[in-house]
């Protein structure tokens, strides 16, 4: 499904679609009424929408879709975010945010990454993460105890996920299959009491289990 309130970019956003998933159905919005709307009969694998379209709200939108269709992944492809619009859109379970500016080429990387179980947000994205707190208000008596419960796994799987592979290669890199990774990953998120793997990337680099080039 694609969502964008501006016919150019809707149809640019429909042939891209159609070129990367020839056999796929590609569903149109031009709002998030319709998008909602439009899950009554049609159930996407991928969502590509704009951040600020009429008649709803953006981070409503992103919560009621992947409350309704869990396996349904959800990009915001807009020109109008701020860094703070992107983090409280992933935190509400959008699975990545690109920019307009980036173009075409990065669309078809980020849908790859998304497709396989990955997550995608700019390092700017994850450097003002950073300065929230996605683990609740922890002091580091906290964070200590939530490190302590964490076992050479769970970190490993972190690592991982701090990194942007996919559920595909993190199942390659430990041994299991691509449903234990989700299993493991579920168990890991609830440890850290998040949702989604952007959280729980945050959640990793502020425990030191990770790092990140944030100079880039």
């Amino acid at each position: 499904m694609i969502a964008d309130d501006h016919p150019f970019v809707l149809e640019f956003l429909a042939d891209f679609c159609k070129g990367k998933w020839p056999d796929a159905k590609v569903e149109k919005a031009t709002n998030f009424n319709e998008v909602l709307t439009a899950l009554d009969r049609v159930n996407p694998q991928i969502v590509i929408m704009d951040f600020v379209m009429p008649e709803g709200s953006a981070l409503d939108a992103v919560a009621e879709i992947v409350q309704r269709l869990p396996d349904a992944k959800v990009i915001f492809f807009s020109g109008m975010m701020s860094d703070e619009d992107a983090i409280r859109a992933l935190q509400s379970g959008a699975a990545g945010y690109i920019s307009k500016e980036e173009g075409v080429a990065v669309i078809d990387r980020v849908a790859d990454l998304i497709e396989m179980g990955g997550t995608y947000a700019p390092v700017s994205i994850i450097k003002g993460a950073l300065g929230s707190d996605p683990s609740g208000s922890a002091s580091s008596k906290e964070l200590n105890e939530l490190s302590a419960s964490l076992s050479s796994s769970d970190r490993e799987l972190l690592r991982l996920i701090v990194s942007g592979q996919s559920n595909k290669i993190i199942a390659s890199n430990l041994g299991i299959s691509i449903a234990a990774v989700k299993q493991m990953a579920r168990g890991v998120f609830k440890k850290l009491n998040v949702t989604n793997r952007t959280q729980a990337a945050v959640v990793a680099l502020k425990l030191g289990i990770s790092t990140l080039n944030l100079d880039e």
